[in-house]
């Protein structure tokens, strides 16, 4: 029974250093032949994963808090404004967008730090009347609105705006809405903005089997 522990403490004693496990044998580790060599320090490394964008992203300047919304610094300056519009079939949200760019690094994905968002129910409507047509076409005049009041569409000092891209996601009453409104006198500072028009609409590939439709 001693002579089984003592063997054991004596494995024990012995460091990684010295000894190289492989297989179940041990075998001098080339290092141990140069301990010069082995003893100059490596280079720092860049750690890889999941954060590595949040990480090169504070590197450059751009911070995150703990909730982990982004914090644009002042410095930054804003590219352009982005416009989003989502229509669903009991309601229709829109958000205004600033976008900005790190001009030390193009390969990085710009950051949307989010000016304003305005929903129906902002607009006084409750309940089912929110996935209405009107409801998006008050929203849509309100939006715009705030967006000339707020210098969004116009500089005071009379510099050209920056340009405005406007993505559309889904097909409920409110995107009808929206373009009739952006296609009359009250979206006309609107267009002069708009560089670009994306439909965003996610397109189903695959997955799950949907559930069966209901029948009356």
């Amino acid at each position: 029974m001693s002579t089984e522990k003592n063997e054991k403490n004596r494995w024990r004693d012995v460091s990684a250093a010295d000894v190289w496990t492989q297989g179940g044998k041990t075998e001098e580790p080339a290092a141990a032949a140069a301990p010069a060599a082995a003893a100059a320090p490596e280079p720092a490394r860049r750690a890889l994963g999941t954060n590595s964008l949040l990480r090169a992203l504070e590197e450059k300047d751009f911070g995150f808090t703990d909730e982990g919304r982004s914090v644009i610094p002042a410095e930054k300056k804003e590219s352009r404004y982005v416009l989003h519009a989502l229509f669903s079939k009991n309601n229709t949200h829109l958000t205004l967008a600033a976008e900005y760019l790190d001009p030390n690094n193009w390969s990085l994905k710009s950051l949307q730090h989010t000016k304003f968002t305005l929903s129906a129910g902002a607009c006084g409507f409750k309940k089912s009347q929110r996935g209405e047509f009107e409801a998006g076409y008050q929203l849509t005049r309100t939006i715009f609105t705030k967006m000339e009041q707020e210098g969004f569409l116009s500089n005071k000092d009379g510099n050209r705006p920056l340009p405005l891209e406007i993505v559309l996601r889904n097909f409920g009453p409110g995107r009808e809405a929206f373009l009739s409104v952006l296609n009359s006198k009250e979206g006309y500072k609107v267009r002069q903005a708009i560089t670009r028009v994306t439909d965003g609409t996610r397109l189903r590939q695959g997955g799950v089997r949907p559930k069966n439709r209901r029948r009356i």
